[in-house]
């Protein structure tokens, strides 16, 4: 998807009116749309719970500092290169955009692996590593991707240790869940808190690490509906017309901020509510498991004794 974005943001310097510029862009914003909470998906299949948070900030961090930069370089290359071939300097950063992402491109391609459960051995990752991972992430409960199905989507059953639980002992679907209800406003809040994303995307990535599916589906509407909200947002709360008071912008941030503490707290209770269930349940199943063996055992010391009962006569 990297080398389509640069070859489509090369297009652009050919863009001769707004119309074209809209379409191809649209289509550049396509391709760039699935690197983020791609990149997050992958970050929470190789790093445990107490790993994620550090390494997705850090992944965050460096998306930030790189705007910090390419603005002096935009204008260098704008000032040096107007008018060069023909060209202005504008369509001249649409080509130099392109032409240095597609080498960083093909070698992400190359180096960044896929997920614990399919990655292939090689010079950059042995056999040893890749089962070293695939350990660490069943030890936290991580599971590998598996096919999206109705039935994952509406309702799954457990089954443990050959006992069928049905209700109300159920894992629901994607959409009968607390996490994309609770998640997805958690992170779009962080619009005027953008250094928190990658921590809230860690937090959904351990939430929801029993199923791949809706790990990277949560994740997913996650960047999806912030980019939504923060499209007009902004523009309706930091009007430049009242600047640089913008009394409306700081009554709103000041809301917001609020209502992240809020359905922040809503989903740490969620979370150690599920934690008590799944810990209750387990005990159930334990004791379960208990009566079964209890009722095997009286079941062979029967049988003894009818064996010899049936030797003496």
């Amino acid at each position: 998807m990297e080398v389509i974005w640069s070859v489509l943001t090369m297009v652009l310097a050919s863009a001769n009116n707004f119309q074209t510029l809209v379409v191809i862009r649209f289509f550049v914003g396509l391709a760039e749309s699935t690197f983020y909470p791609a990149i997050q998906y992958v970050i929470g299949s190789w790093y445990k719970g107490e790993e994620l948070a550090k390494r997705a900030c850090i992944f965050h961090t460096a998306s930030a500092i790189g705007p910090m930069f390419s603005g002096f370089l935009q204008t260098g290359a704008y000032n040096g290169l107007n008018g060069v071939h023909g060209l202005a300097g504008w369509r001249w950063l649409f080509i130099i955009d392109g032409i240095i992402t597609i080498p960083i491109a093909l070698l992400g391609f190359m180096i960044m692996p896929d997920l614990p459960s399919n990655t292939k051995p090689s010079v950059f990752y042995t056999k040893e590593q890749i089962e070293m991972a695939q350990r660490r992430m069943e030890k936290a409960g991580r599971k590998p991707p598996s096919h999206f199905t109705r039935a994952k989507v509406i309702l799954q059953s457990i089954t443990r240790s050959g006992h069928s639980l049905t209700s109300p002992y159920q894992v629901l679907g994607f959409f009968k869940t607390w996490h994309i209800y609770l998640l997805t406003p958690l992170y779009v809040l962080t619009s005027v808190q953008g250094g928190l994303s990658g921590l809230i995307l860690s937090w959904a990535n351990e939430l929801t690490g029993n199923d791949s599916e809706k790990r990277s589906f949560v994740v997913a509407c996650c960047n999806t509906f912030a980019y939504v909200v923060q499209a007009w947002l902004p523009i309706v709360i930091f009007p430049q017309v009242e600047q640089p008071r913008v009394l409306k912008g700081n009554i709103a941030t000041a809301g917001i901020d609020v209502g992240l503490i809020c359905v922040c707290l809503a989903v740490l209770y969620m979370q150690r509510r599920d934690e008590r269930r799944a810990q209750a349940l387990l005990s159930d199943v334990a004791d379960s498991d208990s009566v079964a063996e209890q009722l095997d055992d009286d079941l062979d010391v029967k049988r003894n004794i009818d064996t010899s009962t049936e030797r003496v006569e």
